[in-house]
């Protein structure tokens, strides 16, 4: 889900009327790799500790791929480093 959100916040398309106001159109786009950036965090944190869990038992493995591949898949960012003991997603629900 959070990974779903955070493609969709950066899918946003921006506004026909800041094709000519670039300093604008770059605040805009920054302002929405703001916005998408805690999800993809999360997303990452997520898939991260689903591989690190998904080791043992051995019938769980194919679940360590797949999220292995989806971490691998996520666009980059500034903050892309996940430690490599981290096994815990803190989710907050209002």
């Amino acid at each position: 889900m959070f990974e779903d959100i955070a493609r969709v916040l950066r899918s946003v398309p921006s506004p026909d009327d800041l094709a000519n106001e670039p300093e604008i159109l770059e605040a805009f786009q920054h302002v929405i790799e703001g916005q998408a950036r805690p999800y993809l965090e999360t997303s990452r944190r997520a898939y991260h500790a689903c591989a690190l869990n998904a080791r043992w038992p051995e019938s769980m493995m194919h679940w360590a791929r797949f999220c292995r591949r989806r971490m691998d898949r996520l666009p980059e960012g500034p903050d892309t480093a996940v430690e490599e003991d981290t096994t815990e997603v803190e989710v907050l629900v209002d």
